[in-house]
């Protein structure tokens, strides 16, 4: 989560010792959060992000925190047009991703955002931070990744309700893989944007994408466009919703988290074995490994990995199964 604290009542061509500015600290936050409740720290905040360029300026300066974007150069690069489309409706979902931030960041998120049917993320991270905000706790991780999920849902919602540069898809199935975002150029080109969190971002997320997102000869732009992590346990205390546990009950909400984490994660990996045994038997093994782009080696790791041997009578290579659930999950 970016720092609580900015200059508020100073231009960007004053010195920031100006006597007409003031440093908004997290006590004098929370100060002004008892005296005149969230509405009024959200205010302040908005203000400062005003008055100190940061994020994106446009449209009253209403934001808070400014997503980032990160290219990747690919082997084929956009003519000078496609370039420059590309480059504006990015940044149009940048900006799309610092208003989502900011709603969540001042909790207007609960009561105004919405799933669009038959989504249910947005649903899912606003019962997850009522129980959050009920009873706050440092192990948040289950908590953040829900909140990503739902930023993201309600960037594609916002993307409705814009003018958007370019024309789009979300979610759009491209030979094994799935970009968040496929934006048409006028050339015929495309463009490939990855929503994804801050720490992904960092490990290079698109990297790992499989088949490749770089190669492509009709995709010349690619880019993740991330968000700030959020920092849950300062937002509830922040929100004056109870207090943060002491370190010993915090040592024992972080192994709950991890066992749930763990049991989430051998659930996941439960329904891909089955949803691989069933897309098998259905299409068979050329019709299967056609449609997710598998080699014949990946293709007998993944269904290894679901229970299907092909490797009778030879002996599976090492960690198979551990390498086609990984296959498996790049194509997701």
């Amino acid at each position: 989560m970016a720092p609580l604290h900015a200059r508020v009542g100073v231009s960007e061509d004053k010195p920031s010792s100006d006597p007409d500015g003031f440093l908004i600290t997290p006590p004098l936050l929370l100060s002004l959060q008892r005296l005149a409740g969230n509405r009024a720290v959200s205010a302040l905040i908005r203000e400062a992000g005003r008055t100190t360029g940061g994020g994106h300026t446009e449209g009253a300066g209403e934001l808070v925190v400014q997503a980032t974007r990160k290219k990747y150069p690919t082997t084929h690069a956009p003519g000078p047009t496609a370039q420059g489309e590309f480059e504006t409706f990015a940044d149009q979902v940048s900006k799309l991703i610092d208003t989502a931030n900011t709603e969540l960041t001042d909790l207007s998120f609960v009561k105004s955002w919405v799933d669009t049917p038959p989504g249910t993320r947005i649903l899912y991270f606003q019962n997850k931070w009522k129980k959050h905000a009920a009873k706050p706790t440092t192990s948040t991780a289950l908590l953040a990744a829900a909140a990503g999920y739902a930023i993201e849902s309600q960037v594609t919602q916002l993307m409705m309700t814009q003018g958007m540069t370019r024309p789009y898809i979300v979610q759009d199935p491209q030979g094994g893989t799935r970009p968040d975002i496929v934006v048409k150029a006028s050339d015929g080109t495309e463009g490939w944007i990855d929503l994804t969190s801050q720490e992904e971002a960092a490990r290079s997320h698109i990297l790992k994408k499989n088949p490749s997102w770089l190669t492509h000869v009709n995709v010349p732009f690619v880019e993740e466009n991330w968000y700030p992590t959020v920092d849950f346990v300062a937002l509830a205390t922040m929100a004056g919703f109870g207090k943060v546990p002491k370190a010993k009950k915090a040592r024992k909400e972080q192994a709950e988290s991890a066992g749930i984490v763990a049991r989430m994660e051998r659930q996941e990996a439960e329904r891909a074995r089955r949803t691989i045994a069933e897309e098998y038997r259905g299409a068979g093994k050329g019709g299967f490994g056609l449609a997710y782009g598998f080699t014949d080696s990946e293709l007998k790791k993944v269904l290894y990995f679901a229970g299907i041997n092909l490797y009778t009578p030879t002996k599976p290579p090492k960690g198979a199964k551990a390498r086609g659930y990984e296959l498996w999950k790049s194509k997701q």
